[in-house]
């Protein structure tokens, strides 16, 4: 007995799921992100690996944004499409994309609010 590998996207159903599709080039991906543009006011051009996007959004900070919530961006879209990705494969779970996007934003206005007091109280004893 064998396990059958899936050669496609859970998420959008076309074919090669990898970690730079999911994260950056499917469907799902691209409309957050997308949006995620418009409302930080930047022109992006989306890079093939999710390295070198890691890399390019470090430099993207710009002046008035914070460090930490900047991090927490990629970070939380990864993790949202991955709980997503794996409740489709695995628990027959499928959000719609506007549940998908709600889900998105408010987990990271949670991580916002809420981690980032924890990171800063952490910080304070070494």
């Amino acid at each position: 007995m064998g396990f059958y590998v899936m050669d496609w996207c859970t998420m959008c159903k076309n074919d090669g799921e990898s970690i730079n599709h999911l994260f950056l080039h499917c469907e799902m991906a691209t409309t957050l992100w997308n949006e995620l543009f418009v409302k930080v006011g930047i022109d992006w051009v989306m890079p093939f690996h999710v390295v070198d996007f890691l890399a390019c959004w470090q430099g993207a900070a710009g002046s008035g944004r914070s460090t930490e919530e900047w991090r927490m961006i990629p970070l939380c879209l990864f993790w949202c499409l991955w709980l997503e990705r794996n409740g489709r494969r695995f628990e027959d779970r499928e959000c719609t994309r506007m549940e998908f996007r709600d889900f998105f934003f408010n987990t990271l206005n949670f991580w916002v609010n809420n981690l980032l007091r924890d990171i800063n109280i952490c910080n304070a004893f070494p």
